[in-house]
């Protein structure tokens, strides 16, 4: 599959094409790691459990656990993936 001439993933468990990803800030991309000034993401241990939750958790028990993942800002949230590059 291709997303805009790069090869992407296929649609999965893991994968979700028309939202694959939350933004530079989440991914180590921002001059400030992490979502606000000051804090980093990758270094909070909430988020490492909720992460760690997710990647082991049962299909029945994901639905409660994607939840609480951190979404797009309110401004980015139907941008369209035609319209990223």
């Amino acid at each position: 599959m291709e997303v805009n001439g790069v090869p992407w993933f296929a649609p999965g468990r893991w994968v979700e094409v028309s939202d694959p990803w939350l933004g530079p800030e989440t991914h180590g991309c921002s001059t400030v790691p992490g979502q606000a000034a000051g804090t980093t993401m990758e270094m909070d241990p909430e988020v490492m459990k909720l992460a760690l939750r997710i990647t082991f958790a049962a299909d029945d028990k994901l639905s409660n656990l994607l939840r609480r993942v951190p979404r797009r800002p309110w401004y980015a949230r139907n941008l369209l993936p035609d319209r990223w590059f």
